[in-house]
């Protein structure tokens, strides 16, 4: 049986078909360890990485040459992360995915850079926006909260996030050496931004695949009709909507130059399937309570061919009070839509606290750019910044498994603060693996990384170049040859 330790995984990796396999391995290794680093250059530093600092640039750029190559490269780098994962025994896989940005504003030599929404805007009445790329994750979830990645790609100029991840989940589907095709149940939890027909007519097929996705607040639901015309196809659709509201209102809005009124009826003047009410705490020990109501079988609107009138729906309400004052913790419910065939095993109180789940991902794409130079490389080649990205994900798994093997360490002046102290779960979180991963790192036998010595003798010294070398060599021919 094959030991999944951090050890086997950096040796396994060497392993696979990949240019540049050695140095790859020595990368990985370094940005999973070396808490230094502010750049990817200065990676070289590590005193893991055991080859000269060019070949930083010849491990990333190597590794894949064209999308095609890409496709079969990060197919290879998915099968060898998922051989070292224990699969869970019920066959239930639990998915985060979303979309970020990677900002390139001083980067005008890139290809198909594209305007990005900044999240923090740092001046009052600027436009959040900037330029760079957006790229699509789609992460495994439920390991003591640890995110791991499946699929990270770049989003086309001419693609949607929606497409894009539909792409993504087709690979993971697709590919019979994936443990997915096969499962039980894969939840896959979502922001509101895949809250559409786009997304969810598309992301049917999948028998296994059930979404958990939060819908934005006034968005239209209908109630399958009932009516049965003698004549002509019967109706599929109530005639008007329901709006995700929690109280009906009347709106108005202007069209060519007249004020128009709408009455918008609240999904709430539909009495629920069913109710439920669970309770939680922060971590500061605030109590509150969730009153869950859900209907089931409803329908969403086709839109631009995307059938959804065959594929109902279960709609879920929660509203969350603090239990000791009974205030409302947030002004609107949140409303969530699960879809899919197997749709109805979740109960609703399952359904909500999968979805808490789901903010897991949000410290993940930001620990991948902090920490792991996700949006650090600077390169002039989109392809370059693409291989980055599979060596963020190598590094993420490398540290996955390092978290059960390193022991948790902090200054002594860091020890009392409650992040610092040791976790009760035997995984450390991906910070602490972090800070731990050197001095389990340095334990390793480095032989297998070392680069391999000339056969021509003495090799280039450090720091010598190409053309230094061979005038020492033409040198060293004169003085040995007879006068």
């Amino acid at each position: 049986m094959k030991q999944k330790t951090s050890e086997s995984f950096c040796q396994a990796l060497l392993e696979l078909d990949i240019n540049h396999a050695k140095a790859l391995a020595n990368l990985v290794i370094s940005l999973a360890s070396y808490t230094e680093a502010d750049s990817v250059v200065e990676l070289s530093k590590s005193p893991l990485y055991h080859f000269q600092y060019s070949s930083i640039c010849d491990a990333i750029n190597a590794l894949c040459h064209n999308e095609a190559a890409y496709e079969s490269i990060s197919t290879k780098i998915r099968r060898h992360c998922m051989s070292f994962c224990s699969l869970p025994s019920d066959q239930i896989y639990r998915f985060n995915s979303d979309s970020s940005t990677l900002l390139k504003v001083f980067s005008p030599t890139l290809k198909d850079r594209v305007q990005v929404h900044i999240p923090n805007n740092v001046i009052a009445g600027n436009k959040p926006l900037s330029v760079g790329y957006r790229n699509s994750a789609i992460t495994l979830s439920s390991y003591d909260s640890w995110q791991l990645t499946l699929s990270m790609k770049r989003i086309g100029i001419h693609q949607s996030a929606t497409e894009c991840l539909l792409g993504q989940l087709n690979g993971l589907f697709e590919d019979q050496q994936l443990p997915f095709y096969k499962a039980n149940l894969v939840i896959n939890r979502l922001d509101s931004g895949y809250g559409n027909a786009h997304y969810l007519a598309p992301s049917y097929k999948h028998a296994q695949l059930v979404n958990i996705v939060r819908l934005r607040q006034g968005q239209k639901i209908w109630l399958p009709s009932l009516q049965k015309n003698t004549h002509g196809r019967p109706p599929i659709y109530d005639d008007k909507p329901y709006y995700l509201y929690q109280n009906s209102q009347t709106k108005s809005f202007k069209y060519k130059d007249q004020i128009r009124s709408v009455y918008q009826r609240s999904i709430f003047e539909i009495a629920p399937s069913q109710v439920a009410t669970m309770g939680s705490a922060t971590m500061k020990g605030r109590k509150i309570l969730h009153q869950i109501f859900s209907w089931n079988n409803l329908l969403l609107r086709t839109k631009k061919g995307n059938k959804m009138s065959d594929k109902p729906i279960n709609l879920l309400a929660v509203i969350s009070t603090d239990a000791t004052t009974g205030e409302k913790i947030f002004q609107q419910p949140l409303f969530m839509v699960v879809s899919g065939k197997n749709k109805d095993i979740l109960s609703p109180s399952q359904t909500f606290c999968e979805y808490q789940e789901r903010y897991d991902i949000e410290p993940f794409f930001r620990f991948n750019k902090q920490k792991l130079l996700l949006d650090k490389f600077q390169t002039s080649d989109v392809q370059h910044l693409d291989n980055w990205m599979l060596v963020v994900q190598l590094a993420v798994f490398l540290l996955f498994l390092t978290a059960q093997q390193a022991q948790h360490t902090c200054p002594k002046w860091q020890k009392y603060l409650p992040k610092e102290k040791a976790p009760n779960a035997t995984r450390l979180t991906i910070a602490q693996a972090r800070k731990a991963a050197q001095n389990l790192f340095l334990t390793f036998d480095k032989s297998p990384f070392l680069p391999k010595k000339s056969k021509k003798g003495i090799g280039r010294q450090k720091g010598e170049t190409q053309i230094a070398k061979i005038r020492y060599d033409i040198y060293q021919k004169k003085k040995k040859s007879p006068v």
